[in-house]
């Protein structure tokens, strides 16, 4: 089950208890984790001898891909690497080297 929260901020994860009753009175009590898993906040873009570089804020132990399309009046997204990055740390980067095309990128979070 997925229960989505509004307004919350990254340091709200730990332990709560949730209950869950239903129309018939039957209550379910438990203990659980909440993980916040916040979007991809891309953090600098650069160029350097014809490669686009770029970093963005990530969370451990979730998985990214990062994405391009050239038009977005139309967007037909590809995904830039082989296979998403799974991450360790705080802070994730890839690179594409620039082609003669316009291109626009995205980082999205995998469920």
């Amino acid at each position: 089950m997925i229960l989505k929260l509004n307004n919350i901020t990254t340091n709200a994860g730990g332990n709560y208890t949730v209950v869950i009753s239903n129309a018939g009175g039957s209550v379910t009590s438990s203990i659980v984790t909440l993980t916040v898993a916040v979007p991809p906040n891309v953090q600098s873009f650069w160029q350097t001898n014809g490669v686009f570089n770029f970093t963005w804020v990530s969370v451990s132990n979730l998985s990214y891909q990062v994405q391009y399309t050239t038009n977005l009046a139309s967007p037909n997204w590809t995904n830039l690497l082989a296979s998403p990055i799974t991450a360790t740390n705080g802070v994730l980067s890839a690179s594409d080297s620039i082609a003669d095309v316009q291109r626009f990128y995205r980082v999205v979070l995998l469920p």
